[in-house]
């Protein structure tokens, strides 16, 4: 078995985007770009993109 640190008190999730000092918007205006990139690429090809 594998041994884990104890979890430390104050570990809230921060996404990546957010460490990198950018607005609440410009993530989400982001995240709502790769969106609908990804609807396209479904509705084209009929299935999600496989990623390794």
């Amino acid at each position: 078995m594998a041994r884990y640190a104890p979890a430390k008190q104050d570990n809230t999730f921060v996404p990546k985007q957010k460490r990198s000092g950018k607005s609440d918007e410009e993530v989400l205006r982001q995240g709502a770009r790769s969106s609908e990139a990804l609807l396209d690429y479904v509705e084209k090809h009929g299935k999600l993109p496989v990623t390794k």
